[in-house]
């Protein structure tokens, strides 16, 4: 995805490059004027695609499998998109073996999973799936937090709304945006419009995601010293990146 994705902007901007020698006026303004086209599109499809608006990160100390008592350090990440989430776990130290069982060579353990989260009961049908390929207790943590749906306890429906919405929101930007791209070439006294529609639409996109998502949220685990930690979750760079581009 990551390819295609910078394949449908990098090929059209290299290429722009190859002719740009031919212009003959006005070559820094066309230059810049394209630079930003590509720029605030490449940011919008990149915003839409990948997790990256909001998570956090923590380095924790704990068991990976059941029934043995061996514990690791591990660091454990969380990216939320608009309609999936990825939670990584990378091994950096065995802390505790167990002599009963096999021992396992950890040293290049590394999970990166990504879980839907765009339907009402994603969340439950992914923690589900987890369970039975028998995913890391770590994993299996966060997404029980994300899955839970009572009261209070409902960040995953309000990450899953926020993202909805938020969505949207950046679909009418890049609507915008290939309107732009259209009377730049057309019509370019209305591109400055459409530009301005674009940059709109960004900012409602972020206002909607900063009202609707669960900010607050902060998971529980047990830090590299053996006491209690907080893994906050916070904006990330989708967020600032279409504020910016906005």
């Amino acid at each position: 995805l990551s390819i295609q994705v910078s394949s449908i902007f990098v090929v059209p901007f290299l290429a722009f490059l190859v002719i740009l020698p031919g212009v003959r006026t006005k070559r820094v303004v066309t230059l810049l004027t394209f630079s930003v086209i590509i720029v605030v599109g490449a940011i919008l499809a990149t915003s839409m695609c990948f997790p990256g608006w909001a998570g956090g990160s923590a380095r924790i100390l704990s068991q990976l499998r059941s029934h043995v008592r061996e514990r690791v350090r591990a660091r454990v990440g969380v990216n939320v998109g608009l309609k999936s989430i990825n939670i990584t776990l990378r091994f950096e130290e065995m802390v505790e073996l167990d002599q009963h069982v096999p021992r396992i060579d950890m040293s290049r353990l590394y999970y990166n999973e990504n879980f839907d989260i765009s339907g009402v009961s994603s969340m439950a049908e992914e923690l589900r799936s987890a369970y039975f390929r028998g995913l890391p207790y770590p994993i299996l943590s966060v997404l029980e937090y994300f899955s839970l749906n009572q009261d209070a306890f409902d960040w995953g429906r309000h990450y899953r709304t926020a993202g909805h919405y938020t969505s949207a929101a950046i679909s009418l930007a890049l609507s915008c945006w290939a309107l732009a791209v259209v009377f730049v070439i057309l019509v370019p006294h209305y591109f400055g419009v459409a530009m301005l529609a674009t940059g709109l639409s960004a900012l409602l996109a972020c206002l909607v995601y900063l009202v609707m998502s669960p900010c607050q949220l902060q998971i529980g685990f047990v830090g590299i010293d053996g006491e209690r930690i907080l893994m906050k979750m916070s904006f990330q760079w989708a967020f600032y990146a279409v504020f910016a581009a906005g």
